[in-house]
């Protein structure tokens, strides 16, 4: 699939760790320090498509992690105990870890939030008559004296083009501010609003208060930026569950034959839901690629509609089946060789025909 150099655009950490908050919730993060860089997802998932076959795709790759977890069957769901989340966790790290490492965190909270709405703050005295001289003197001119204080409201919403994807903006409230929250696109194209606690379940270690209406006082960093990544967290919880329905997904995409009221067909329903919700901040872009005018690539807020766009793309072109050595689902080239999800897999098998096995 021809793309942009716009919808490559994802970001990881040289190394990551499990952590656990107060309220004993696991989460994986960025070790402090660490080096964080841009990278490509796009160019590891064309290395592995269907018509190469030489390696697992980045999606594959998580679903090889749901299946060694032991959640082959498709209506799988992870625990919502926090123990066994734990537990989970520290018995896979070594593979989390390693995913992470590789391609980044999923994206969860850019993936599913449109709108977030910050606690408006008070602001005083030099603080007050700087933001008054940034924003109002530059907007209207010369304005009346700047008040001793003022009340500010910072939002962020999913409005820009990639690859930042993300828009803010701190405006002058009075009684007019938005409710502090979050608004999510939902996969049906409607809005589910959160309260801020939702925002702030991803930032375990930002400082959090409560203003003089007992409203919770987060300083969320501006969404994709450096100051955003090494703030955030994943809740494993959230990962593999995410994870979990990105493998609903491919495992309706592998039913081909189905009758009315079967249950093949309840199953490819069961799919398409998280499927219309994993490719919800995934939209089409044009681009000029030197000698053809004008492209269509494919751009996407979250890792997370990256994975379920490469998996959905690689259908035209590829068959979705089990590997015949793991049993993992798999799309592939639909050539008789292409049994196989990686060469790992087909190297195994080939060494068992030799031993007789």
């Amino acid at each position: 699939m021809a793309r942009s150099l716009m919808t490559a655009k994802w970001w990881r950490f040289s190394e990551y760790e499990l952590f656990q908050d107060a309220r004993r919730f696991t989460y994986v993060r960025p070790k402090p320090g660490v080096r964080c860089e841009e990278y490509d997802p796009w160019s590891a998932w064309e290395k592995a498509r269907p018509l190469h076959q030489d390696r697992p795709t980045p999606y594959q790759e998580l679903l090889n992690l749901v299946y060694e977890i032991g959640w082959t069957d498709p209506r799988s769901r992870p625990p919502r105990d926090q123990a066994a989340i734990s537990e989970i966790a520290t018995r896979h790290s070594e593979r989390i870890l390693g995913w992470c490492r590789k391609f980044g965190l999923l994206g969860v909270l850019p993936h599913q939030a449109f709108f977030i709405a910050l606690t408006p703050r008070q602001k005083r005295d030099k603080e007050a008559a700087e933001f008054w001289r940034r924003i109002i003197h530059r907007t209207f001119g010369e304005p009346a004296p700047a008040p001793q204080q003022l009340v500010t409201q910072v939002l962020y919403s999913r409005t820009g083009a990639p690859p930042r994807y993300w828009d803010t903006a701190e405006t002058l409230v009075n009684d007019d501010a938005f409710p502090p929250g979050v608004l999510m696109k939902t996969a049906t194209g409607t809005f589910a609003s959160a309260s801020l606690e939702f925002v702030a379940d991803f930032f375990p270690e930002l400082p959090q208060a409560r203003d003089s209406e007992g409203r919770l006082v987060l300083e969320c960093p501006f969404p994709l930026s450096d100051e955003f990544w090494r703030a955030y967290a994943e809740p494993v919880s959230t990962f593999l569950w995410e994870a979990v329905s990105l493998n609903r997904a491919v495992a309706a995409m592998r039913i081909k034959r189905y009758k009315a009221g079967s249950d093949k067909l309840m199953q490819v329903y069961r799919g398409l839901d998280p499927l219309i919700g994993l490719l919800a901040p995934v939209r089409a872009v044009p681009y000029l690629q030197e000698g053809r005018g004008l492209r269509q690539g494919w751009s996407s807020s979250s890792l997370l509609g990256a994975l379920a766009m490469m998996a959905l793309s690689d259908l035209p072109e590829g068959k979705a089946r089990e590997c015949a050595e793991c049993h993992k689902p798999f799309v592939s080239s639909g050539r008789p060789q292409s049994l196989y999800c990686s060469k790992k897999c087909r190297w195994r098998a080939q060494k068992r025909a030799q031993r007789g096995g």
